[in-house]
């Protein structure tokens, strides 16, 4: 049986992020994804009022919106995304931010699908999630 532990978390998110930029210098990428319609890809100092992070901690900001892109097609509008990742990484490494994302990311999926907890008036209150498209977000 496989168990999730912090080296596991580590080989998986780097094996997809390797796999992702194989080909790809990584001071070469400039744009990441923004999960919002005003542009789906920009550069972060367009969008960001500030970056809080270092050249390194900025890169692994774009890798891991990157990743979450690639593996996660239904994300289409998620705003907050792109913060929550730059706040996680001032505390986290890149591979336990990313991890920490997951969660979040299936934990929403799962209200935003499930009518029982969605019907639930407290839970809307009460639960913070991400949004995986317009609709679900100016509903909520």
């Amino acid at each position: 049986m496989f168990h999730l532990n912090w080296r596991s978390i580590e080989t998986t998110y780097s094996t997809m992020k390797d796999t992702l930029f194989e080909f790809t210098d990584p001071n070469q990428i400039t744009d990441c994804p923004l999960f919002s319609h005003e542009k789906q890809n920009s550069n972060l100092k367009d969008y960001l009022k500030e970056i809080l992070l270092n050249a390194e901690g900025t890169l692994a900001l774009k890798r891991i919106l990157w990743v979450l892109k690639e593996i996660r097609y239904k994300l289409d509008f998620c705003p907050f995304l792109i913060h929550v990742t730059h706040f996680l990484l001032l505390l986290f490494p890149e591979h336990e931010t990313y991890f920490i994302l997951n969660a979040l990311l299936d934990d929403s999926e799962q209200i935003l699908t499930s009518p029982q907890l969605i019907a639930i008036p407290l839970a809307k209150k009460m639960k913070f999630h991400f949004t995986f498209d317009r609709h679900a977000f100016e509903q909520y």
